[in-house]
């Protein structure tokens, strides 16, 4: 069974094979929020069929929440999570996405913590220098982390 699984990926067909039988907006959960066929996998098919820019369809484009669901009902085997990668990967970036990247960019990577101290002291509440011993072992657990 494993091995028909594996078949089934590698043989995804493209948006020019939908036939547009409808069954992938029956579990978009786009199409239950909005009713607006235009925003499901059967819409954006049927708009690059008929020479849609992918600049026309990114509403669309921008709205899938990429869970899956139509993939598995689609009855003509279209890989529509991967083309819709592709698609989101075609879209020109946004303005504030190139802002991001930009900050993103000029910023320093900075490290999550600072770097321990060559000579770190362990400062004691009341509770932990009631029992020495206690405090013995983290100061040479911490000793031993250096």
């Amino acid at each position: 069974m494993p091995d028909l699984a594996i078949a089934m990926k590698e043989h995804k067909q493209g948006y020019a094979a939908c036939s547009g039988c409808s069954l992938c907006p029956l579990v978009c959960p786009v199409w239950r929020h909005t009713h607006d066929l235009r925003l499901t996998p059967h819409g954006r098919a049927k708009a690059l069929q008929h020479g849609a820019a992918i600049a026309d369809i990114k509403p669309s484009v921008e709205a899938c929440t990429l869970c899956g669901a139509c993939e598995p009902v689609c009855p003509e085997n279209i890989g529509l999570v991967d083309m819709l990668l592709d698609l989101r990967r075609a879209l020109p970036p946004s303005t504030t996405a190139q802002n991001l990247h930009a900050r993103m960019q000029a910023e320093a990577a900075r490290p999550w913590a600072l770097p321990p101290a060559s000579g770190s002291v362990l400062l004691a509440d009341a509770a932990l220098s009631k029992r020495p011993v206690l405090l013995g072992r983290i100061s040479a657990l911490l000793a031993a982390m250096r």
